[in-house]
């Protein structure tokens, strides 16, 4: 058995749903870095900034054993 612990000190995370996907909401507009952690794959970080209207996206992409 495995499992993984992850404390963060402010609300704004989340899991992906079966297809990957997940959405954060309430985020105050602003530059953020988003990262993104898989559990083989390791860490990814990606700048971002959320519009006062509207809605930010973004796209991790993964490969096994990838530094």
């Amino acid at each position: 058995m495995l499992g993984y612990i992850h404390v963060f000190d402010h609300p704004f995370f989340a899991m992906t749903d079966e297809r990957g996907a997940f959405s954060i909401a309430n985020i105050p507009a602003g530059a953020y870095m988003l990262k993104a952690w898989h559990e083989d794959a390791g860490i990814r970080s990606q700048e971002i900034t959320v519009p006062e209207i509207g809605e930010a996206r973004v796209r991790f992409e993964f490969t096994k054993n990838q530094p």
